[in-house]
């Protein structure tokens, strides 16, 4: 099914609501205010759906119009998203890159050169490997960004871990079973979005035993 409305009549009922009504929207989107509203109604008609209605003089969000615009907000985010991803790529980033570390190399000295690649190219997708021994702590974190509250899941090897829902994860003298694919989904009332790979080894000692 191709879509009917347009990003740019999305973006039109996203300011409206965001400048608090369709002048200012208009000054905002640099358009006349007839265009801003012509927008508006034409989405309006092809959902047959109203999106706001007039209580004195303040355009106001219908319900229908309340989910309309929360989710036209994640919309023109991934939009916008999406061209800033195709920027880095014609500029020469990487799409992924994968990294293995050790234990024995500091972890906030990584996570400081990874938040400073995001910065830099947001869009590229980080992969780590990690390998620790057998019956040591390991703390996983990230830092994420959004409206409060964020809520965190973290995932193993694709599903939900059971109660793991704090950030940073931490994972007590873990074992041979609990190496795999690390991920966390990070959600607030804009959407979802899911961290980049962290791959744990567990590496076991040698064992002697000793028989007579």
């Amino acid at each position: 099914m191709n879509p009917r409305i347009t990003l740019e009549q999305w973006q039109a009922l996203v300011a409206v609501v965001d400048a608090s009504g369709y002048a200012q929207a208009a000054e905002r989107l640099h358009k006349s205010q007839s265009s801003v509203t012509y927008l508006v109604q034409k989405l309006e008609s092809l959902l047959d759906v109203k999106a706001f209605e007039i209580k004195g003089r303040k355009a106001v969000l219908t319900p229908a119009g309340q989910l309309l615009y929360r989710r036209a907000r994640v919309l023109l985010d991934e939009a916008a998203s999406l061209e800033k991803a195709a920027k880095s790529a014609a500029a020469g980033w990487e799409a992924e890159i994968r990294i293995a570390g050790e234990i024995i190399f500091p972890p906030w000295l990584l996570l400081k050169c990874f938040d400073k690649l995001n910065a830099e190219s947001p869009h590229t997708r980080i992969e780590y490997f990690e390998s620790v021994i057998a019956g040591t702590n390991v703390s996983l974190q990230v830092t994420a960004t959004g409206t409060s509250p964020l809520s965190y899941q973290w995932t193993f090897n694709g599903s939900n871990l059971a109660g793991a829902t704090a950030n940073p994860l931490f994972l007590a003298t873990v074992q041979p079973s609990q190496a795999g694919n690390y991920a966390v989904v990070v959600t607030n009332v804009a959407g979802a979005v899911t961290s980049a790979v962290a791959s744990l080894t567990v590496l076991v000692p040698p064992a002697i035993t000793l028989t007579s």
